[in-house]
């Protein structure tokens, strides 16, 4: 037990000196040349208005006046519509009465085959639900 108890400690001690003493190291200093901790609106506002460190960079006033669209249009797809579901081919195949080698009467009936599956077509129902 004690060998486990000190091995928790050095874990333990381990752990508190990673968290004290590096905050030069992991502080938010100098992103997107801004410095401080700062959101990423405020590095992407920084980046039309940045001229850097050596002062040669320059933006034009007509950029400064009018930062790109946050979002981009795309054309939209058509919502109307329902998905249409295609009919099975079935087959019926009529059995008529007749009297088996037991001597049992069979009546008629009627089987039915399924010879191709119904299908949907256009969009499916669950992408016209989530519009």
């Amino acid at each position: 037990m004690n060998r486990h108890s000190l091995f928790s400690l050095s874990i333990l001690l381990g752990l508190t000196g990673c968290s004290a003493g590096f905050e030069s190291e992991y502080s938010c200093d100098k992103v997107g040349g801004v410095s401080g901790c700062v959101t990423m609106n405020e590095v992407r506002d920084n980046l039309y208005g940045y001229t850097g460190d050596s002062g040669n960079a320059t933006v034009s006033p007509q950029s400064r006046l009018a930062p790109p669209s946050v979002f981009t249009l795309l054309p939209r797809r058509s919502r109307d519509g329902e998905p249409e579901r295609s009919q099975e081919h079935v087959k019926k195949l009529t059995v008529f009465p007749f009297i088996d080698k037991d001597n049992h009467y069979i009546d008629t009936m009627d089987v039915y085959f399924v010879l191709d599956d119904s299908r949907w077509s256009g969009r499916p129902a669950r992408a016209i639900w989530k519009d």
